[in-house]
């Protein structure tokens, strides 16, 4: 019974060799880039959340009235502004319609009657909230 040569063993297994590390490489090559990717989907997240902050100028009741400052460095959305009074959500507008808060800029909310006494928290779209009582 004949066998297969030597040299023909060799090659065969050489192209075995040489093709698993062409798969090797493939597959860490698209590894580091799914890596690199989400490393820059990441740092591009947080840095637009660290460029969305403001301050609460002034709060008060009857009817719930409230005016931001945005501090940061990104212009904030009004419609993604949300107002909870003692934990509760509650629907607020923005006066004069404006859509986004420039840096510097203030804007005035708006929303149903609430108690003397009662915590708001205004909470932005990076997540960031602050809290006043209500006077």
């Amino acid at each position: 019974m004949k066998g297969v040569s030597a040299v023909i063993a060799v090659i065969l297994i050489l192209m075995i060799v040489v093709a698993m590390a062409a798969l090797a490489y493939t597959w860490f090559t698209s590894m580091a880039t799914d890596l690199m990717e989400g490393a820059g989907e990441n740092i591009e997240h947080s840095t637009d959340q660290m460029s969305k902050s403001f301050s609460i100028i002034s709060a008060s009741c009857t009817p719930l009235q409230f005016t931001i400052m945005n501090t940061g460095t990104a212009n904030l959305t009004t419609a993604n502004v949300q107002a909870f009074v003692d934990g509760t959500v509650r629907t607020i507008t923005v006066s004069g319609g404006v859509a986004s808060i420039a840096s510097g800029q203030s804007a005035t909310f708006t929303g149903p009657a609430c108690t003397d006494g009662q915590t708001l928290r205004v909470v932005i779209e990076s997540g960031a909230g602050l809290s006043k009582t209500l006077e």
